[in-house]
């Protein structure tokens, strides 16, 4: 009987245990399914030891039975190149580490804990799950989530201690581990700065979502001075004045995130290389750069600091008009009309000679005066005649018209396209090019051919607005800068003042900058998917950009290019001729009728 009892209370014991993981195991493969963004489940291990660990083997094959699982020893993983690494990039993980504590009140390795942070870095979403067993409840794991954050900005953390009774010595010998006496769900939010420590139930929700409101939490967020969408200028009394739409961004973004932005104006330098720019970010003492750059270069480390794609641009060469008198007496408009002239006038006089017209009506003289709206003293008495003399009149005012404006045209503008059209036309020429030091690497890098040649010529300069400024002054030079940037530029500048090369020398989505450990990415890009559902890009980067001023903190643009109207000077040239050759006409009118009726 007693022997029963035994063989109940070990079944009990087992089952309970086996419920238990199982539930968690189940929550776990639950939680991976409902949410598509993970795409696997990987064990961190040390060693391999706590993979073998017969506590919590049921939990780990039920998890790699149902889910795409990769095992990765940290210390090998450590010791991985790049290459090695390259099939764990851009795969969104929820990793696991199984602790079994070889003493009581051991704490999960920081080494353990750091790696599973270095595995993420290449990784979209990233959740991280530590499952402690021990026999004794551990007060200190709050340090470990403490850490998590404040060391590696760990987020989506979430630690589930394993409590079991000590074992206890069966008559046999054996030991035996009784049932989970409590299991507890740590978890911490750091924009509270709160630790919750909760009973575990089914279902219960391993990682809650507190990026969705952060509190009013502080985030670093730099700002350089690139006008037009971001400026610096120095206010009165001194006070440093930030603007432009890259700020109205990030405004707009800590609204919905509920973070309190913390501005902090980007000091400019002259001959700083792109690592020391991102140096903040890169160390982590900033959250965002509220810039928008395209993929700077090959480097993993700068591209997995993006954002999702917020907008696209190209790197163009923009190049000045060159203004040569070329009249427009002998173009093609005019030379057409003078052809069709010639045609009208064997026309009639065919119908002349064949057709019995009256001369006195239809001589060259006459056809002429009518085509060109001079009026012609005749009155033509035979049907056929009224006929082809409306005929002619219905033509001329056609002709006269066009043939006029055409006149005109060729009198007034006198302004031919920039001569450069084409990048071959472009590195032929004696221009010298100016690109931001900062692009420079991604255009030139691979260069050959026409691109190698352009290359030869170019020169760096940080100043997009100061470079248009040396364009529009000397004519020799060319800038290569945003697409975007001289879209906004171009609408305060007047018209035939400058141009866009095509084709373009490239094309790429532009980003945002985050810390290199930045736990932000997820949440970030839904907003950004998001504003361009709501179309952000006609609200802030497109139409928003045109209604306002244009502002630097060096000079106004105007100041550096004449604002002269494209529209007004030529219009008045227009109306003086038209009137000056009406008053001419009128007067002569006059005079000839009087010497008509004389006569």
């Amino acid at each position: 009987m007693n022997i029963m009892k035994l063989i109940i209370l070990i079944t009990l014991s087992s089952t309970i245990n086996c419920d238990v993981e199982y539930d968690i195991g189940q929550d776990i493969v639950s939680y991976v399914f409902n949410n598509r963004a993970i795409e696997m489940v990987t064990f961190v291990s040390n060693q391999n030891k706590t993979l073998r660990h017969l506590v919590g083997e049921q939990l780990f094959y039920q998890i790699i039975k149902n889910i795409s699982t990769l095992n990765l020893d940290i210390n090998n993983f450590l010791n991985f190149d790049a290459k090695s690494s390259r099939p764990l990039r851009g795969i969104s993980a929820l990793m696991i580490y199984i602790h079994h504590p070889s003493a009581k009140g051991l704490l999960p390795s920081i080494q353990v804990i750091d790696a599973m942070k270095q595995i993420s870095l290449d990784k979209t979403i990233a959740k991280y799950l530590i499952i402690h067993y021990s026999y004794k409840r551990n007060k200190h794991l709050e340090e470990t989530l403490k850490y998590a954050w404040r060391e590696q900005q760990m987020l989506d953390f979430t630690i589930i201690e394993m409590i079991n009774e000590p074992p206890r010595k069966m008559p046999t010998g054996k030991r035996l581990n009784n049932s989970f006496s409590e299991i507890l769900i740590h978890q911490f939010n750091p924009f509270l700065n709160k630790i919750y420590v909760s009973p575990y139930s089914k279902n219960h929700n391993l990682f809650p979502r507190f990026i969705d409101d952060m509190h009013g939490y502080p985030l670093k967020i730099g700002i350089r001075n690139v006008p037009p969408f971001s400026y610096i200028k120095k206010g009165s009394g001194g006070r440093i004045e930030l603007g432009g739409e890259n700020k109205v961004f990030m405004d707009t973004l800590s609204g919905m995130m509920n973070f309190t932005p913390v501005f902090v104006a980007q000091p400019y330098r002259r001959h700083a290389t792109l690592q020391e720019m991102l140096v903040p970010l890169v160390q982590n003492k900033q959250d965002i750069e509220a810039r928008l750059y395209a993929h700077l270069s090959e480097n993993l480390t700068l591209n997995r600091m993006r954002t999702a794609p917020v907008d696209g641009d190209e790197l163009c060469a923009v190049v000045p008009f060159i203004r040569k008198e070329r009249s427009l007496w002998f173009s093609p408009e005019t030379s057409g009309a003078y052809v069709f002239t010639f045609f009208i006038l064997i026309l009639f006089w065919i119908l002349e000679r064949f057709t019995n017209l009256d001369s006195q009506y239809w001589s060259p003289f006459t056809v002429i005066m009518i085509l060109f709206g001079v009026s012609a003293r005749r009155q033509p008495k035979p049907f056929a005649d009224r006929i082809m003399f409306i005929s002619l009149v219905l033509v001329a005012m056609v002709y006269s018209t066009k043939l006029y404006t055409s006149i005109t045209h060729g009198v007034v503008s006198k302004v031919k396209a920039s001569k450069w059209e084409t990048l071959e036309e472009l590195s032929a020429s004696d221009i010298t090019l100016f690109i931001h030091p900062m692009y420079f690497n991604k255009t030139f890098a691979y260069a050959e051919g026409v691109i190698l040649d352009l290359k030869k010529k170019t020169v760096t300069k940080r100043d997009a607005i100061a470079c248009l400024g040396l364009m529009m002054k000397n004519k020799n030079v060319s800038c290569l800068m945003s697409k975007n940037e001289f879209d906004v530029i171009q609408r305060y500048i007047p018209r035939y003042t400058m141009k866009i090369v095509k084709p373009c020398l490239w094309r790429d989505s532009t980003a945002f900058l985050l810390s290199s450990k930045s736990p932000y990415h997820e949440r970030i890009r839904q907003i950004i998917t998001h504003f361009h559902e709501k179309g952000f890009k006609q609200k802030w980067y497109h139409i928003g950009l045109g209604r306002r001023p244009l502002r630097t903190n060096q000079f106004f643009f105007s100041e550096s290019i004449a604002e002269t109207s494209s529209v007004l000077k030529p219009s008045l040239i227009i109306l003086s001729i038209g009137y000056s050759l009406a008053i001419i006409a009128f007067i002569g009118e006059i005079i000839y009728a009087r010497k008509f009726e004389r006569a």
